[in-house]
This record gives C-alpha cells, structure tokens and sequence, in this order.
C-alpha cells in the first residue's frame, strides 16, 4: 500500500511530541472539526495514555497531550490554542490517572472545566474511562458496540495496535497480567456480561489462565488476536543489554521495569537496525 504523503513527526520529548500530533489534527483553532476536549496524561506510564485513547473517538475528537508533576510550557500553549468546547464531554479537559492537582489548578486558571477520570491504578482507570466512554455514546445517541480489548499491563509490544482501533472505534482497553485479571477487569466484565472480548496478544503476555478466567465469566465470545512471530523475552533481554553495553549514537535511561527511554542519534538508529534484525533472524532460527 502506498500513500500520497509521508509525515516524520519528530521531537525531543513526549510533550513536543504529542502538541505536534495534535497540530496535525487540528492546524487551525477555526477549523470546523474543533475538539470538545482535550485528554491530559502522565507522560511516565503507558497504560493511562492506553486507556484513554477509547476517548478520542467521535463525538468528542480529543487529542492527547502529556503531563507530569508540572505542566510543561508546550502543553499549556496548546491547551490555549485548542480551546476545546466542553460539548457532549463531562468537561473541556479530562484528567486521566495520577494528574497533580497543580496541573489540575493550571488548567482552571486558564478558564477551562476539568474532569478527574480514574486515579493511580491503570486497571481502574481504564474501567472508569471505559464507563465515561459508554455514557459519551448513549448520550450521542451513537450505536454502542458492544465488544472490549484486553491487553498486557506488564508490556506494551504487543498491545500496540489496540490504542489506534480504540481511538478510531471508541471500543474500550481494558488490562491484564500474564496470570489474571486485576479486580477492576473482573468487575467491568461481570457488569458486560454479554459484551464480545479481544485478548490483543500471545500467551507469552496474555496466558491461558485469563482466557479461561474472561470465557468463566463472560457469556460473549472471546478471541484471541496474536501475531505470527512469538515475543522471545530472552533475546528482548539480550538486545537491551546490549545497549546498556554503550552502542554507539544509543543513549538509554531506565526508569523502572516497564519504561525505557531511547534517544538514538542517525548512527544509533542504523546500528540499532542492524541489531534488531540479527536478533529477529536467530530469533526465527531457533
């Protein structure tokens, strides 16, 4: 497939990042399709950025921008920019997770309503995003499609496609372990009963025990949608060594288990090509 034009967007930082996809979106503040809100997200953790992307959908068309103990400047400039409407949304901003309430008192200043939507639990969040998503579209008078995502809370490699189909169809993520279902899944799905679930991923992040523990609970289908290559947490081990090792044009900050932060130079980038495929060859060979 191939398309008529090709956007790099680049930046230094999330925040950058995030302003410069929502200018795409949105090049003008008069344009006619003007967001009803914005989405904040703490930029440390994927899940809250995952959870919320079910919010983006019509009739609300609410970019993500990034947060973190502070607002960065970028981000308030383009809050301002936007002036989203607050129409058919519970407010003009939605704060989604851990949002200090300085960030919160930031965005009041700048005349704008908030909204609170979950809190520091990713799995909870995404329940109450879930819950807010469902109302947004009775309220729309939209048709609801009854169907949920599951995907890994541990990893995000491959839950990636679920946050692009959430934005474009509204249908809510929901998280689990590689074991079992935290509490907040449990309970959405005994109150959706009837609702279709996608496990968005291998057994590798989603194992057998979930998909017996959602196909006990729930009377909906339940399929599975896993790529052909398996993940191979050995050689994901020995390519992040790797780079700690001090490739060079590879800089890499660990900030956790789960979060890696990469800032790779036009050498880096080509060395680190050049490693993933040796390490996806050996890979296939075993």
């Amino acid at each position: 497939m191939y398309t008529i034009d090709t956007t790099r967007v680049y930046a230094d930082d999330p925040f950058s990042l995030a302003v410069h996809t929502s200018q795409i979106g949105f090049p003008d503040r008069n344009v006619p399709w003007k967001p009803k809100a914005v989405i904040l997200c703490p930029a440390h953790d994927f899940r809250f950025a995952f959870a919320a992307t079910g919010l983006i959908h019509h009739p609300m068309g609410a970019p993500i921008l990034f947060v973190e103990r502070f607002m960065p400047a970028v981000t308030r400039q383009e809050l301002v920019r936007l002036v989203p409407s607050g129409e058919q949304s519970p407010a003009q901003v939605l704060l989604v997770g851990p949002i200090p309430e300085q960030v919160e008192r930031d965005v009041q200043r700048l005349g704008m309503t908030t909204a609170r939507i979950g809190n520091q639990d990713p799995a909870y969040t995404a329940y109450a995003v879930a819950d807010v998503r469902e109302e947004i579209t009775r309220m729309a008078n939209m048709p609801l499609d009854k169907s949920y995502m599951i995907v890994s809370e541990e990893t995000f490699s491959e839950a990636l496609p679920a946050p692009g189909y959430a934005a474009h169809s509204g249908t809510p993520i929901l998280f689990t372990t590689r074991q079992g279902l935290p509490a907040a899944t449990v309970e959405w799905i005994k109150r959706h009963l009837d609702w279709n679930g996608y496990l968005i991923g291998s057994r590798h992040t989603i194992g057998e025990r979930v998909e017996t523990e959602i196909s006990e609970l729930s009377q909906g289908k339940l399929n599975r949608i896993k790529g052909r290559i398996r993940s191979n947490s050995v050689y994901i081990s020995q390519l992040i060594t790797t780079l700690r090792l001090g490739l060079d044009g590879i800089a890499i900050r660990k900030e956790g288990e789960m979060r890696l932060r990469l800032f790779l130079s036009t050498t880096g980038i080509t060395r680190l090509q050049e490693l993933f495929f040796r390490t996806l060859e050996s890979t296939l060979q075993r």
